[in-house]
């Protein structure tokens, strides 16, 4: 190989690892950490479908009031982590059942127009909707994109009777099978 070659050969190969580098050094997508509610005792607000349907009972937490304003500016590599408001008065015997919730993400690329009949909306996957952590207090999301976006969260918890069976649930007495059969017998001898 001749020295031209060579030199040019090199020329290339340090042109490229500059440009691959420059994603790494431009700060424009430096990861972040934001704090939601947690000084104002919440964030969000708790709806609570107990009262009428007492065999499918949920919580639901949303953080923002409405379909189309009020949504969280949603930045490129940042962790939100939503305090959540306290939970809602349940029916006596009732609990929310937090290691088994279900949520919702949503992301716009702008704002929502408030009281706009229709906007772009998509279901947040993959990078836009990580989930990191989850408790009866708080849920952390983390946009794993460089790309600011709108969010709205709805997170669904479902409500257990304190016996961990489903609200409205009825244990039958007296079902202790066979021993139950053997003891209400006679013998007749």
């Amino acid at each position: 190989m001749d020295k031209n070659l060579r030199s040019f050969a090199f020329l290339a190969g340090a042109f490229c690892a500059a440009l691959s580098g420059a994603g790494c050094t431009t700060h424009q997508c430096d990861a972040q950490a934001i704090s939601l509610g947690a000084d104002a005792g919440g964030t969000g607000f708790w709806t609570s479908y107990c009262e009428d349907t007492p065999t499918n009972c949920q919580i639901i937490w949303s953080s923002s009031d409405t379909m189309n304003s009020g949504w969280t500016d949603f930045p490129g590599d940042a962790t939100l982590t939503f305090t959540f408001p306290p939970l809602p008065a349940l029916p006596p015997g009732l609990t929310p059942d937090f290691a088994n919730i279900q949520w919702n993400v949503s992301v716009a690329a702008g704002a929502p127009i408030p009281d706009a009949s229709s906007f772009n909306v998509t279901p947040a996957a993959g990078q836009l909707a990580e989930f990191t952590s989850w408790s009866s207090s708080s849920i952390s999301v983390l946009n794993a994109s460089c790309q600011q976006y709108q969010l709205l969260l709805t997170v669904m918890v479902p409500v257990l009777a304190q016996d961990g069976g489903l609200p409205g649930d009825v244990a039958v007495e007296g079902d202790g099978g066979a021993q139950d059969a053997l003891a209400d017998s006679t013998t007749i001898e």
